[in-house]
């Protein structure tokens, strides 16, 4: 079958509108030219960061205080058995925080080489007899578990939530008379570390 040919070589004009829609795509498809990347101007503001307090700094601060008072009410006693007692809040729980912090005290006492650390699963069990049999768990019924334990000094503590700040409070006690040998004070800031395990069950 033979082809049409246009009339007088000219195409249709379907074909002419056809073409110039082509051109008008293929025009609007060309790039812009890159501009090249300026970094911003330093403003010189800095924003906060982190609290440089950490669990270990404030061992190392409370280790201190705590050998103090035992080194200069031992009367020269070398060897004597501390039990650390887990730290509880104001409403006497103990979070992850107060086990790892009692944990973490009993282990730089140990270090100094001067007196022996009673295990804190032995000083747990003994808490939980004396608590099976009065009710509660007060001072005079954690000197009872001290000396079931067998320790001659103990070591109990609490922590305050003060908003900017968390307060612990510290004492030690002579187990054989219930004595209040010294005591201690010290704040360390919400830093995150520390709050996850204050937020970490009871």
């Amino acid at each position: 079958m033979e082809k049409r040919k246009p009339k007088n070589g000219r195409h249709p004009a379907g074909w002419t509108t056809l073409t110039a829609g082509a051109l008008a795509v293929l025009a609007g498809c060309q790039t812009t030219p890159a501009v090249p990347y300026v970094p911003p101007k330093e403003t010189g503001v800095t924003f906060p960061t982190e609290p440089s307090e950490t669990l270990g700094s404030l061992v190392d601060r409370m280790g201190k205080h705590l050998e103090d008072i035992l080194d200069r009410t031992s009367g020269g006693e070398i060897g004597l058995y501390v039990a650390i007692v887990k730290y509880t809040d104001t409403g006497g729980v103990a979070h992850s925080f107060g086990r790892v912090l009692a944990l973490k005290l009993g282990e730089k006492l140990a270090k100094t080489g001067r007196y022996h650390v009673i295990d804190p699963g032995r000083i747990h069990q003994a808490l939980r007899q004396e608590a099976l049999n009065q009710g509660i768990v007060d001072t005079r019924s954690v000197l009872r578990a001290g000396r079931r334990a067998g320790a001659d000094r103990v070591v109990l503590g609490n922590y305050t939530d003060l908003g900017p700040q968390i307060e612990l409070n510290t004492r030690v006690i002579r187990v054989s008379d219930g004595f209040v040998l010294g005591q201690f004070s010290e704040a360390v800031d919400r830093g995150s570390a520390i709050m996850n395990l204050i937020h970490v069950g009871p």
